[in-house]
């Protein structure tokens, strides 16, 4: 005689076979089923509101405006009209356009700022008329220059770097002189009898140039 197969069916499920798979597999499996019939849900929910909303794209389309979305949109900012709507989207672009164009030139003029204030005063600046003279026995350094700032500020506080070579053109002195003074911007000043300190007495020429400068 067959014996038949014991049933399995959930009503029949004894303490044995429940402690056997154990209460996580059946709570697992119910957060699975649970979980899977929400997205089910809201995707069909999705799908038809699609359908929906693609069958209003005609009368849209027909009205004047790009689509059922674009027509929704002009309705929140309270525009019937197509062609009112497409008037105010372009000069909404137009808007932003000039809104980042200002931006950028806002940040370009900062920038320019910012590297005007880096820079050397004496990049815009020049010795003219140099000339120079041999006192105290031949061993004093006496310079004239005169300055000219082009910068559109005052400078001061001028450091100015003087050599003196023999008449074989060998260098035999370097001697550095500031000028406690100011120039004004755009304008030029004279500067007299500048005792740069000790040379060699076999000096014969020399020759200055601009170190740095303050604003």
């Amino acid at each position: 005689m067959k014996i038949p197969e014991p049933t399995r069916d959930w009503d029949v499920l004894t303490h044995k076979d429940i402690r056997k798979r154990g209460f996580g597999f059946y709570i697992f499996a119910g957060l699975v089923l649970l979980v899977g019939s929400f997205f089910a849900t809201a995707a069909f929910d999705a799908y038809r509101t699609n359908r929906a909303n693609e069958a209003r794209n005609p009368a849209a389309i027909a009205a004047g405006f790009d689509g059922f979305q674009d027509m929704d949109d002009a309705k929140a900012a309270g525009f019937t009209n197509a062609a009112n709507w497409q008037q105010e989207k372009t000069n909404r672009i137009r808007a932003k356009e000039k809104a980042r164009a200002d931006q950028l030139a806002r940040e370009e003029k900062e920038r320019a700022a910012l590297l005007e204030a880096a820079r050397n005063p004496i990049e815009r600046m020049d010795l003219k008329n140099t000339s120079w003279s041999k006192e105290g026995f031949g061993s004093i350094g006496m310079m004239n220059v005169t300055i000219s700032n082009e910068n559109d500020f005052l400078v001061k506080d001028i450091t100015i770097l003087c050599n003196f070579y023999a008449k074989s053109g060998t260098a035999l002195s370097e001697r550095a002189y500031t000028i406690y003074d100011t120039v004004n911007p755009k304008s030029s000043k004279p500067f007299r009898k500048l005792n740069v300190g000790f040379i060699n007495s076999q000096s014969a020429k020399a020759g200055c140039h601009l170190v740095s400068a303050k604003r």
